[in-house]
Formats: C-alpha cells, structure tokens, sequence
C-alpha cells in the first residue's frame, strides 16, 4: 500500500517537473530557440532539395539499418552491432520518455509553411532522429574509427536537416545529441567491463582449479 502512494506521489511529481520544464520551454528559452532556429536555417535552394530527403531517409530508423548493413557487409560487424545496440534505446529514451514528460510543441506553422519536408504531430523535444543518429556513430566510432567517421558524417546532417525542415528548435537537436551520445557511452562502458570480467573469470577458474603439489623438503 505505501509503495504504491509512493509511485503514485513520483509519477504526480514527475507530471509536475514536465508541466515546468515545458513553461519554461514556451517561454524564455523558447523565444530564443525560435531566433536562434532562424538563423541556422536560411533558405538555399540546394538545401531546399537535400535536406528532406536527409530527414526521410532517417525515419523509423531506416537509414541507421541501412549503414548497419554495410558495415557488417564490409567486415565491421563489431561496429555495426555496437551502433544497432545503442540506437535502439536512445530512441526509446528520446521518443517515449523525453517528449511524454516534457510535451514541447514543435515550431510554428507560420515558420514551416514554406518549408519542404514532413513534420510528425509527436512532440518535438527531444529529437528522436538526433538521438538515434548520435547514438548510432558514437557507438561505431568507438569500435572502429574507419567505419565510424563516415557514420558521424551523416549522423550530423540528418541533426541539421531537423533543423532546417524546421521539424525542432535546436534545443531539441542538442538535447537528442546528448541522449545518444550518452547513451553510446553507457553501452560501450557496460560492455567494456563485461568484456574485461569475461576475460578474468576463465583465469580465476584455472588458478582455482588447479591442483596444488607441495614439494617434499
């Protein structure tokens, strides 16, 4: 009984913060996130054709599936699997804890109206493509830098084409960097240490398992 006041004395707490944050959002800061977004994004008619079809691209995950493919297709297996496991829960951290608790409205019509490029009705902070990208070429980049660089590559213009289709304020686009970055570096730590445990444990067997002699004096 008490526990279940105590999750329910949390849960109301943590609607609390996220009613906060998103005043906070819709206000100060996000009347500077609106100038500071019109400033990263003037209209270049090469960009106009580019960066749509960047931010397609990164829906449902599909070009971070795509890349992973290639990897492991061109002997960067490790890496290719490093990048899936920590794309995935950087999404689900991004899509379904951060916009729930923080409901930020995405940038106004007035500002997208001319501007190509699908925006979903979710809420915009944090940005779940940033974050899967982040996530993905952190965590390749951390096995192996050949295959990672071109990955980071990528990862920043799908976080630019955020910007410029106008779908989040940067705010946004910082804030899923930070989740998937973190993420990334989570992961790689967590199974680093596995990694060094599983080394040490066949040794420890062998030193237990041995047979001790003593030698006659």
């Amino acid at each position: 009984m008490a526990g279940s006041v105590r999750l329910d004395l949390a849960i109301r707490s943590a609607q609390a913060a996220s009613r906060v944050v998103g005043r906070v959002a819709a206000g100060w800061v996000g009347r500077r996130d609106t100038a500071l977004l019109a400033r990263l994004s003037p209209r270049v008619r090469l960009l106009e054709v580019c960066m749509p079809m960047v931010s397609r691209s990164a829906d449902h995950l599909l070009m971070w599936w795509g890349c992973a493919a290639v990897m492991a297709v061109s002997g960067n297996r490790r890496a290719a699997g490093a990048g899936v496991a920590a794309m995935l829960p950087a999404a689900v951290v991004a899509n379904l804890v951060g916009k729930r608790l923080v409901r930020r409205s995405r940038p106004p019509l007035v500002m997208r109206i001319a501007r190509p490029g699908r925006v979903p009705e979710s809420g915009a902070f944090p940005s779940g493509h940033t974050a899967a990208a982040a996530a993905f070429a952190t965590a390749a980049v951390l096995v192996s830098r050949a295959a990672g660089v071109p990955v980071c590559g990528a990862a920043v213009l799908v976080a630019y084409s955020r910007l410029y289709t106008r779908a989040h304020y940067p705010a946004d686009v910082a804030a899923g960097t930070v989740i998937g970055i973190g993420t990334a570096l989570i992961l790689h730590r967590l199974t680093g240490s596995l990694a060094a445990d599983g080394r040490q444990f066949p040794k420890a067997v062998r030193h237990a398992s041995a047979p001790r002699c003593r030698v006659a004096e």
